[in-house]
């Protein structure tokens, strides 16, 4: 156990329910006759001999033992288990199904053994529920590293597979991957020998969003002159953006900072990520933008979007970090239903058309103008003699009524900082996201404003973030433009 408190405290530390690991023991068998080597290791008074053949096996205590309350059946799901033993190369690999454990109270016991060699220092690596392509990208890998690219546009759905199990990988740290096996022991379990217990993680990351009850009622659902309606069908949903499609089956750390594939700050890197929102985001299908629960719902009940580990150096550029894309349905309080160039008039009514189309300015002193027609946008926009020609800024064409809400994804202390950086998406965290108040009108599409800028302070955005293991992060929020 003060192991397992150690590994939780590094890999999350925000007021964490900390049953989100499996535990893992790998345990070497009874030992074979004969020698390949005569080489003898000292270890604190155990004599080791290397290359000695012996057996090895495996336990993995019930995944529902380790069922956090923040985890569904399907992310705790057992369905394969592989494990890797590595010398100066790879020397072994086994790939097994549930069909090879029986069950002996709360621990899975592979049913046959695995030949491996005893020595001093040798890499175990357990893999849960791995695909193919994982797989062999962990065989080409060298003992020390398993920091080979597993690259996929897929890679989301192939480590988040509910038919399949969600991919699970060993923790990186050496007390939890590098193991002395002893030869000559006959009995493990008996004589408390070549026991080697073995902490693995999901490889995604989790987000849920919540919205606040009052939301729905003034002055949280007010700003800029429009209503915002989270309360009714399609008012609240939310995706992701700049989801990764790169990750190291063994989480790489430099240091004692977590680094992915694409950690370097660079624009170029940018096309290495996807957005689960398409081409036309105001028409989004549902497999795109889902609702934002209410708060009451529990975290196993909730809708729910998965992301690939994405960490970066900084500046923290917005084009190259995750994001939760939020959409909000609006009313206007006024709309723009004509203009007289002549005389400079702007005619306004109540607004009693839904969902449409609105182009919409601000003025040199903050007005909002929500204009239905876009003759008349043209008109205002381009009049010379306009006394707001100076000072007005077209924000852009909100088409079907929806302004979107940027809302990075990032660890909540200054521990997690450090490993992670000011900005991440780190395996096994569940973010989940509480909606508090519209601050502001969001933005007329999803994409981040300015892909190459650093992130700035979300001055209109007011977040309460919560992590767990799955290492929770609830964030609260206000919401408005970056």
């Amino acid at each position: 156990m003060k192991k397992k408190k150690r590994e939780e405290e590094r890999i999350g530390k925000v007021r964490m329910l900390t049953f989100g690991f499996l535990a893992v023991c790998v345990l070497t068998m009874s030992g074979l006759a004969g020698c390949t080597t005569t080489t003898v290791v000292d270890n604190g008074g155990e004599e080791i001999v290397e290359g000695k053949p012996t057996a090895m096996a495996i336990s993995i205590p019930r995944v529902a033992t380790y069922a956090d309350n923040n985890a569904t059946s399907a992310e705790v799901q057992f369905k394969t288990a592989d494990i890797y033993v590595y010398g100066a190369s790879l020397e072994k690999h086994v790939s097994k199904t549930l069909a090879d454990f029986t069950l002996d109270g709360d621990v899975y016991k592979m049913k046959d053994s695995i030949q491996v060699l005893s020595g001093n220092g040798k890499k175990i690596y357990v893999g849960l529920n791995l695909s193919a392509a994982a797989k062999a990208v962990i065989q080409n890998s060298g003992a020390y590293g398993v920091y080979q690219e597993a690259v996929s546009a897929a890679l989301r759905d192939t480590i988040t597979s509910a038919g399949g199990g969600f991919a699970m990988f060993s923790v990186n740290t050496t007390a939890n991957t590098t193991f002395n096996i002893e030869s000559g022991v006959t009995s493990p379990r008996g004589e408390n020998k070549n026991v080697f217990p073995v902490t693995v993680a999901r490889l995604a990351s989790k987000v849920t969003s919540l919205k606040a009850d009052n939301i729905g009622t003034a002055p949280n659902n007010t700003a800029s002159g429009v209503t915002f309606h989270p309360e009714i069908a399609n008012g609240l949903k939310f995706c992701l953006g700049n989801v990764n499609t790169k990750t190291y089956p063994l989480q790489k750390i430099s240091g004692s900072v977590v680094e992915d594939p694409n950690y370097s700050s660079s624009p170029g890197l940018f096309n290495e990520f996807v957005n689960d929102y398409g081409a036309t985001p105001w028409n989004a299908t549902a497999s795109e933008y889902v609702d934002v629960n209410a708060s009451s719902t529990a975290i196993t009940a909730r809708n729910t979007k998965y992301a690939v580990e994405n960490t970066s150096q900084s500046p923290y550029l917005q084009g190259a970090m995750t994001y939760a894309s939020v959409r909000a349905l609006f009313y206007p309080d006024y709309v723009v239903t004509g203009y007289n160039a002549t005389t400079n008039v702007i005619d306004t009514s109540g607004n009693t058309v839904v969902q449409n189309d609105l182009y919409v300015f601000t003025t040199a002193g903050g007005e909002y103008l929500y204009f239905t027609s876009a003759t008349d946008t043209v008109a205002w926009a381009t009049d010379s003699d306009n006394p707001e020609a100076a000072g007005r800024k077209y924000l852009g064409n909100y088409k079907n009524g929806y302004c979107f809400y940027l809302i990075y994804l990032a660890p909540e202390t200054a521990a997690q900082k450090a490993i992670y950086g000011d900005y991440a998406t780190a395996r096994n965290f569940c973010y989940t996201l509480n909606i508090k108040k519209f601050n502001a009108l969001g933005y007329p599409n999803p994409n981040e404003p300015n892909p190459n800028n650093p992130l700035g302070t979300q001055t209109h955005l007011t977040v309460d973030v919560t992590i767990q293991n799955w290492s929770l992060i609830t964030t609260e929020h206000e919401l408005g433009p970056l």
